[in-house]
């Protein structure tokens, strides 16, 4: 995602809010030459013959477009001929129709329609829900559930304390925002 290639060099953190520069610079700090060489070799999309898969958005997946609206998920689906586009980078979890969106626990999808998927966020939730939230997708069944689990997260909190981090970054987790 955006903070990935900040931290290998290739983004300007300029346009980075002071939290998430701060936190750039403590990645840059902390990551391996291995990491290092592991983020550079990944690429900003991935597709299959009915998926594709970006960090924010299947017309510009470098531009760190945010897909927050079904008019945002109708422009976007116009670049994508496969069935379904999973996304991240809003970290909200949330299946976008070109017609509407539905943020259901598990969604059964046509396979006539086109899909935008955000997966939502194991580690930095944007949804008001401090849990963790990942994505099952069942390509039999074409369904897809939004799965969150509970965690720890006052030692999250603590380990981000103890960092030098910005209190924030902490605190949110608490939120889930």
């Amino acid at each position: 995602g955006n903070h990935d290639y900040a931290a290998i060099g290739l983004a300007n953190i300029e346009y980075f809010n002071e939290y998430a520069k701060m936190s750039t610079y403590w990645t840059i700090e902390n990551l391996s030459e291995d990491n290092l060489k592991y983020l550079r070799g990944l690429p900003f999309s991935h597709q299959t013959d009915k998926l594709v898969f970006v960090h924010s958005s299947p017309s510009k997946p470098s531009s760190w477009y945010y897909v927050l609206s079904v008019q945002d998920a109708r422009i976007e689906m116009q670049s994508f001929e496969e069935h379904i586009c999973f996304i991240g980078h809003s970290h909200v979890p949330v299946v976008f129709t070109g017609q509407n969106f539905n943020r259901e626990t598990t969604q059964k999808l046509q396979s006539n329609r086109k899909y935008i998927i955000n997966v939502g966020s194991v580690g930095q939730p944007r949804d008001g829900n401090p849990n963790t939230c990942f994505t099952v997708f069942d390509e039999e069944k074409s369904t897809v559930q939004f799965v969150r689990l509970e965690y720890d997260i006052d030692a999250t909190y603590e380990k981000i304390v103890k960092a030098g981090l910005p209190l924030f970054l902490a605190e949110r987790l608490l939120k889930g925002y």
